[in-house]
């Protein structure tokens, strides 16, 4: 009798630890990781790099998406606030500023604010997919109001310690017309670095190596990471390849970040929002 009893007991108690442990990850879920901002440092050796340029700090931003969970005017500025705390050199801003629909144009002068980032040489700006659905030209306005350098299909010259490298951003690949080329001939020198800027990762598989690295967003490293079974948002057709982080393929770079705000479900688990400070030296 008392050995039936224990084994009632016992999945009396299991039943009750994972419904705690569901309600726990739930709120962690969707109230506590979404809140949080962590800075990343992150450095890497690329080819084709001067020496002049090593030690400077790149803040990389991506997938705000004010208007949805955490996401609001007070957030924004905590972000800005923490990645100016970090004395950027550059700032670059990869795109999905805003979870775009007709209740959250009201947001739009929100985009003004990115114009708050601090940095010797500039901010720069690629749109993503969500800009590209409507009121594009509203979200142009905005963005470029207090100085940002929103970059379509477009490079641009960078001088630092008397050396010259170029950013360059190109269209959002399945919203715009990213056009690699006619933005890479706008580079004046071929053997002059060249960051390159895009939303969506998606296109690394047709840039050339003359890119010294790329920098995208758009997957949120998955957004909801169950270990060893899924990452629930995956939106890119390699899959995992190049959901997060450093990757290097046929001596390419591109770094992917898991960016900041959230889309589809307002919930993080296990992939924190995050500001990366890219630090760029040439190969040892």
């Amino acid at each position: 009798m008392d050995r039936i009893n224990l084994k009632k007991n016992v999945k009396s108690f299991s039943v009750v630890l994972l419904i705690i442990s569901f309600i726990l990850v739930v709120v962690w879920s969707f109230w506590v990781e979404p809140g949080m901002l962590l800075v990343r440092k992150v450095s890497i050796n690329i080819p084709n790099w001067h020496k002049e340029h090593e030690n400077l700090k790149i803040a990389v931003l991506t997938d705000f998406h004010i208007g949805s969970g955490y996401m609001d005017r007070k957030n924004l500025a905590r972000i800005i606030e923490k990645t100016n705390a970090q004395g950027p050199d550059i700032v670059v801003l990869l795109g999905d500023y805003i979870n775009l629909s007709s209740k959250n144009e009201q947001y739009l002068p929100y985009l003004a604010d990115l114009g708050n980032f601090t940095s010797k040489y500039g901010v720069y700006a690629v749109l993503g997919n969500h800009e590209s659905w409507q009121v594009r030209h509203k979200i142009r306005y905005y963005i470029r109001k207090n100085g940002v350098k929103l970059l379509e299909n477009k490079a641009e010259k960078v001088t630092v310690n008397g050396k010259s490298f170029w950013i360059a951003g190109i269209e959002d690949l399945t919203t715009g017309y990213p056009d690699l080329a006619k933005t890479l001939n706008q580079v004046e020198d071929p053997k002059s670095p060249v960051i390159l800027l895009t939303h969506n990762p998606d296109v690394f598989g047709e840039v050339p190596q003359r890119v010294s690295i790329t920098l995208a967003g758009h997957t949120h490293g998955g957004q909801v990471y169950i270990p060893f079974l899924v990452r629930l948002i995956t939106p890119s057709r390699f899959g995992r390849r190049f959901l997060k982080g450093h990757v290097v393929q046929s001596n390419r770079h591109i770094l992917i970040s898991s960016g900041l705000g959230t889309t589809i479900i307002p919930a993080r688990f296990l992939v924190p929002p995050e500001i990366i400070i890219l630090n760029l030296n040439k190969p040892q």
